[in-house]
């Protein structure tokens, strides 16, 4: 239909006419007959008036073009509805094709289900009978001829009677039976003074745990003792230990609180000779100052005493012996001040120095 609906349109005036065109069921030409009957199996039956009803409608009816529809379109309607007939005709033979394998499959499934089930019967049967002939076999009475050398442990050196208890080996099975009572006896031996040994261990071990339990009660005796002593009752000890647990933890607490308070005291004391220690420094630097500009306003001094005596030489008579010894001492004793205060910032400087040090060891 969807062919039909993109071939004709939905708005062709004749759709109606051509759908019942399309619709018309019609006898297929002999060539695609033949081409359906290659497609079928050789093996199906196909009723014939089944069939001819399938292929083509009881009232023939001669088909025109209709009006208002062109003609290539009819004839393109017809190809679509012959082909569709065709396609239709194979489904139906592939239907009756696939219900025929249906049949045969069910048919043969059957069969082999009651082949299964013979088969298994067989089989059980089989094994019956060969259980039954071996039954009957062992029942058969064989007839075994041995020379006299070949008999061993006769009494008093006779054939008894009775020969029913009597076995027969060849002497490669006697031989491995002689070698393994050998292998037995050997085990035994050893087995026997393995016993021994684990006896003896057994015995010490035993001894061991004895003198360990009475270890072990002369020990709680001693403890129910020193607790009678000591406390006047049974005291559980783990209660005790969890109690000395407690009271140590309350002792380190406590350490740890001193600890911490000589710590505190100790870094404030610190602190306290660290700010003494920077003052003290301030000062120093202070007084160094002064003494600075003390030298420089002593040496601007002697720079304008001696420009003086310089001016007043050629004018003024003056003993220059005299005065070159007052200023040889003025000048020894500037200098004389200048050192002191040269070795007094010196000593400054090294306490300041050790007093950083020391804060370094302490706050690293």
């Amino acid at each position: 239909m969807e062919e039909f609906e993109e071939l004709v349109g939905e708005s062709h005036p004749a759709k109606d006419a051509l759908l019942k065109i399309y619709m018309r069921r019609i006898k297929l030409s002999k060539g695609v007959d033949d081409e359906d009957d290659d497609n079928l199996d050789e093996d199906m039956e196909v009723d014939d008036s089944k069939g001819s009803e399938d292929d083509f409608d009881e009232d023939e009816v001669v088909e025109i073009c209709p009006a208002g529809c062109d003609q290539e379109l009819y004839e393109k309607v017809c190809q679509l509805r012959e082909r569709r007939t065709i396609e239709d005709s194979l489904l139906q033979e592939s239907n009756k094709h696939l219900d025929v394998a249906q049949r045969e499959k069910e048919s043969k499934l059957k069969k082999k289900k009651a082949i299964e089930t013979a088969l298994a019967s067989l089989e059980k049967e089989m094994e019956d009978f060969q259980k039954e002939k071996q039954n009957s076999l062992n029942q058969i009475d064989a007839v075994l001829p041995l020379y006299m050398h070949q008999l061993e442990n006769l009494p008093d050196g006779k054939l008894p009677d009775d020969l029913s208890g009597v076995l027969v080996f060849s002497n490669k099975v006697i031989n491995q039976l002689k070698e393994t009572i050998k292998d037995h006896n050997t085990e035994t031996v050893a087995l026997k003074k393995l016993q021994k040994e684990l006896k003896k261990e057994h015995i010490t071990l035993v001894r061991e745990r004895k003198s360990r339990e009475s270890k072990i009660e002369d020990l709680e005796q001693r403890v129910i003792d020193v607790q009678m002593l000591k406390f006047g009752q049974m005291i559980d000890l783990e209660v005790l230990d969890t109690m000395n647990a407690k009271k140590d933890n309350e002792e380190l607490r406590l350490q740890l609180r001193t600890q911490e308070a000589q710590n505190a005291a100790e870094v404030s004391k610190w602190n306290r000779l660290i700010d003494n220690s920077i003052d003290q420094i301030a000062r120093a630097m202070k007084e160094h100052a002064a003494c600075l500009h003390v030298t420089a306003d002593l040496q601007e001094s002697i720079r304008l005493l001696n420009k003086n005596m310089q001016q007043k030489a050629g004018s003024t008579y003056r003993d220059v012996f005299v005065e070159k010894k007052k200023a040889e001492l003025e000048y020894n004793h500037l200098s004389k001040v200048v050192a002191a205060q040269g070795n007094r910032i010196e000593i400054l400087n090294q306490e300041l120095l050790s007093i950083q040090n020391d804060r370094r060891k302490l706050f690293p």
